[in-house]
């Protein structure tokens, strides 16, 4: 699973190549979406804490083995709030950059096929560089092979994209539903019961054995332990890769088909759209949410556990959607455009941004930095997310001064048109 005021009329072309980890020339961009990526970031920051400082093989419990307060009420936040809403917005975010930049393909009358082909090998460099060098919870490698499967989508209809997309996000959940019910039929469902995150959780049982490595290559081992650790986490993420494939693919299509209808580049003309969008995403958010926080108590009857997928997907798509909508309509007004500025700036350097999080994170909890690994409870990473977001903040304002596009950003669009791009502003 990281990294665009709205338009006055429909005239604003659709952007040359408006990635969700890339933004364009401030002259060929839906500035909104801007906003939403810089928010994104924010939310990918929260939400990667729990793996730049803890090993992988324990984060179903990472919220709940810290003591205190301050922690739960952090945990339940982002939890409650953040965590699957934001990889959700992000995933969106790319296939409707891909929708727009299909629709600006064709109108020059070009092929999109080997310019996204070149966007996407670039990109899958990126994620390589970035899970096994850098942070083993990478999403790019992901989001490049799922790319590839986007470009087979690229003639179909927007009702079949939509119908495609509810299909695929059904088979994600499939996984979780299909354990919940052998859980249930055989009875064991007061084990299930326990407060645990929804996650799959298949690899728990290893978990006491795989976790001192971890500690001991992250937290006390050299540069090339850490990169041997890497591999084994990254094989561990992505052990049922076909669901998380199938889910980012699903999240693909629905901004695919969002760029397909316009909503944003016309967005004006859709501003009830949002309206409707923001009030029903906000009460279905809360709903599914809440429901799935009670529907890990003990006291529930058994066969309720069958319903944690439906709340998780639930919780997740509506809190996200109310997210998006919400900034569509705070953009409109001058100060929430005066707000949403310093988002924007983020958002135009979101590739750039999403690796350095992992840059800083990386030297904040492993040996070769501060050491902290496994010693940060809830209430200190997010602490520790709200303090580098806003330098964050303050560096992209900075750079975007003097320079076009994040160095990433500059970079990724060189490989992609094989030239080196104009990089001052």
């Amino acid at each position: 699973m990281n990294s665009e005021a709205i338009p006055d009329s429909a005239h604003i072309a659709a952007p040359r190549d408006a990635g969700a980890l890339e933004a364009t020339p401030h002259e060929k961009r839906i500035p909104v979406l801007d906003a939403i990526r810089g928010f994104a970031i924010f939310g990918i920051l929260v939400s990667n804490m729990s793996g730049y400082s803890y090993p992988s093989y324990y984060l179903s419990d990472w919220g709940y083995r810290w003591g205190g307060l301050p922690n739960k009420l952090a945990w339940e936040l982002m939890a409650f709030a953040v965590i699957g809403k934001f990889l959700t917005i992000f995933s969106f975010l790319f296939g409707l950059s891909f929708a727009l930049q299909l629709i600006r393909t064709e109108t020059r009358g070009k092929a999109i096929v080997p310019l996204y082909t070149r966007r996407l090998l670039a990109l899958l460099l990126f994620g390589a560089a970035h899970a096994f060098l850098i942070w083993y919870g990478d999403i790019l490698l992901l989001y490049a092979v799922a790319g590839f499967l986007l470009l087979l989508f690229r003639n179909v209809q927007p009702k079949a994209l939509l119908a495609c997309s509810l299909l695929l996000l059904c088979v994600s959940y499939g996984k979780w539903e299909y354990r919940l019910a052998q859980e249930y039929a055989n009875a064991s469902a007061i084990q299930v019961a326990e407060a645990r995150p929804p996650s799959d959780t298949s690899g728990d049982k290893k978990a006491e054995d795989m976790s001192e490595p971890s500690f001991r290559a992250y937290a006390k081992g050299t540069y090339a332990e850490m990169v041997a650790q890497r591999v084994h986490d990254v094989y561990f993420n992505y052990r049922t890769t076909y669901l998380s494939l199938a889910h980012v693919l699903s999240l693909f299509l629905l901004g695919f088909y969002a760029g397909r209808r316009g909503i944003f580049q016309e967005s004006e003309k859709h501003i009830a759209f949002f309206r409707k969008l923001a009030v029903w995403g906000f009460f279905l958010g809360i709903l599914g949410q809440t429901g799935l926080h009670y529907l890990y108590l003990r006291s529930l009857p058994s066969w309720m556990i069958l319903l944690r997928p439906i709340a998780s997907a639930m919780g997740a798509l509506s809190l996200a959607a109310f997210y998006v909508a919400g900034l569509v309509l705070l953009r409109r007004r001058g100060p929430g455009e005066r707000l949403l500025r310093p988002l924007a700036a983020v958002g135009r350097t979101a590739l750039s941004n999403y690796l350095l999080q992992s840059i800083v994170c990386t030297a904040i909890f492993y040996n070769c930095g501060l050491r902290l690994y496994g010693r940060v409870g809830p209430a200190g990473a997010l602490a520790l997310a709200v303090a580098i977001y806003a330098g964050q903040v303050l560096l992209s304002s900075l750079w975007l001064r003097r320079y076009r596009f994040g160095p990433l950003e500059w970079l990724w669009r060189t490989l992609t048109y094989g030239e080196a791009q104009k990089f001052r502003a």
